[in-house]
């Protein structure tokens, strides 16, 4: 498994969160603003400063993660939201990309979640979402897929992509790529 400059190790799912993002954004430099929703241990992070990324912001629900992250200094800010991810204390249209990677089940994406990663998102920015199928009910991954199509529908956002990731583990991830429109 690759391991981030100071030893964070990444799993596919992350990777492949992060390549996307780079893809998308290549035309853009790597001087795009990036929020990080549910951010953790931050692993992410490090892999994104690797790769030249240097406007990183975290949000999360963890109070003691906010406080270890803040000790390893990876992002710029550090927001602080409920643990139900329905309302992040941010402004409308503030990030170029948003990027969200479900990694337990102590972090369920909801609806309101969804609507969220699009409403700080700015208009031509992306949002990267990966799903663990095995972390998710049927019909969460249900509403959360009809959640997305309707922000499509609505003209909120265009999907760019829907790739399944087969881990050699028995899990399986989903990865969102979207345009806000």
């Amino acid at each position: 498994m690759p391991h981030s400059a100071r030893g964070e190790a990444c799993g596919q799912a992350d990777l492949m969160t992060i390549d996307k993002v780079c893809e998308q954004c290549g035309n853009l430099g790597k001087d795009v603003s990036i929020l990080d929703v549910s951010a953790g241990s931050g692993r992410i992070a490090w892999e994104f400063i690797k790769r030249g990324f240097v406007h990183l912001d975290a949000l999360e629900a963890c109070e003691e993660n906010i406080n270890a992250l803040r000790q390893k200094a990876l992002y710029d800010r550090y927001f602080h939201c409920d643990k139900s991810y329905k309302e992040f204390p941010l402004a409308d249209c503030v990030y170029d990309v948003v990027v969200y990677v479900q990694v337990s089940r102590d972090k369920k994406i909801t609806n309101g979640t969804v609507r969220q990663l699009a409403r700080v998102t700015k208009h031509g920015g992306l949002v990267v979402i990966c799903l663990n199928r095995n972390l998710s009910s049927e019909e969460q991954e249900i509403n959360l897929e009809t959640i997305m199509m309707e922000l499509q529908t609505d003209n909120v956002w265009e999907c760019l992509s829907r790739h399944v990731i087969a881990e050699t583990t028995p899990k399986t991830d989903i990865l969102y790529t979207f345009r806000k429109v």
